[in-house]
């Protein structure tokens, strides 16, 4: 009895052992990765901008129908891809162009874009860059205008018609 029960401990020690090792195995390489040339996007709000994408299929097979898939920050709006997906063979690279607009009413500052690849099975590693935004010159001399010309309108009501 002491040696069935001992025989029994022992296997069920050895599956959790092996199921304990396997769950923490290294996870497999992604078979596609992303990189790109500019670490900082210079973006003028208001304006479009292109960004380039590089694909490569490390894998040993035909990757077909791989799409980028673009996190922006709110409000931006992703014009065009080109092109709109990739086959690629083992070992293979190509690339995308987005096309990318910044609203008008952008802030100036440094924000994230999040793009990864995917072709239904597989994804790639998420590439971040960042995105430097400045304000267009012509957008703040319409906004010192209108306060100016706002602050020239109350001056002139207020002297015409004194107080009362």
């Amino acid at each position: 009895m002491r040696n069935r029960l001992r025989m029994i401990c022992g296997i069920i020690i050895t599956l959790l052992l092996c199921s304990a090792d396997s769950a923490f195995a290294a996870e497999p390489e992604t078979l596609l990765t992303l990189s790109c040339e500019a670490n900082t996007l210079r973006v003028t709000n208001g304006k479009s901008v292109s960004l380039t994408v590089k694909v490569e299929n490390t894998g040993v097979s035909l990757l077909s129908g791989i799409r980028p898939k673009v996190d922006l920050p709110y409000k931006w709006v992703v014009e065009s891809v080109k092109p709109e997906n990739l086959d690629l063979q083992s070992g293979e690279s190509g690339s995308f162009v987005l096309t990318l607009a910044v609203p008008p009413s952008q802030n100036a500052g440094t924000h994230e874009i999040k793009l990864i690849c995917q072709n239904g099975t597989l994804e790639s590693n998420a590439l971040v860059i960042s995105a430097a935004v400045s304000t267009d010159i012509r957008y703040l001399w319409f906004i010192t205008t209108v306060v100016v010309v706002a602050a020239m309108i109350a001056l002139v009501y207020f002297k015409k018609q004194g107080r009362r």
